[in-house]
């Protein structure tokens, strides 16, 4: 496989990681009406997201974006999607509390800020270092949201 079609695979599989973590929560919002909004606002920054990864696919092909080789494991994503789409299934199958959703969200979007998914590398192309940055700065933004409401809702423990 060349290293424009690992690229190219490799951005998809974030994509799509980003699209399910999107219908989760869009799952959630209709598993827990009274935070719709809050889920539904979630879930399309996580589609706008997909979207914003599948908009570099044309700059791989045409060389404009490119990355250092071996910047994303495909196997680490795809085990994190893997996660995901378990997630997706329970909360299709079976009644979620609030609590519970929180977690799962709190979890999967610090997981991305923990293992420096976007981290920047000089080898980066700008226009990829720059999608990155603003992709690091959202997730960065749902783990604020989700913690607070989160906190919110958690009961103290005696």
């Amino acid at each position: 496989m060349s290293l424009k079609e690992q690229q190219t695979q490799a951005l998809e599989t974030m994509a799509q990681h980003e699209e399910t973590i999107g219908r989760l929560y869009k799952v959630y919002s209709s598993r827990l009406p009274s935070y719709a909004e809050f889920w539904s606002s979630l879930s399309e920054a996580e589609e706008e997201h997909a979207r914003t990864l599948r908009g570099l696919r044309a700059g791989i092909e045409d060389g404009t974006v490119f990355f250092q080789e071996g910047r994303f494991h495909i196997a680490a994503i795809k085990s994190s999607l893997g996660y995901v789409r378990e997630r997706l299934a329970e909360a299709e199958k079976k009644d979620v509390s609030a609590p519970e959703a929180l977690s799962v969200a709190l979890e999967i979007e610090k997981s991305f800020i923990d293992g420096k998914a976007f981290a920047f590398f000089e080898s980066d192309s700008p226009k990829l270092r720059q999608v990155l940055l603003s992709l690091a700065e959202s997730t960065s933004e749902h783990v604020r949201i989700v913690q607070s409401a989160w906190d919110r809702i958690r009961k103290p423990i005696y």
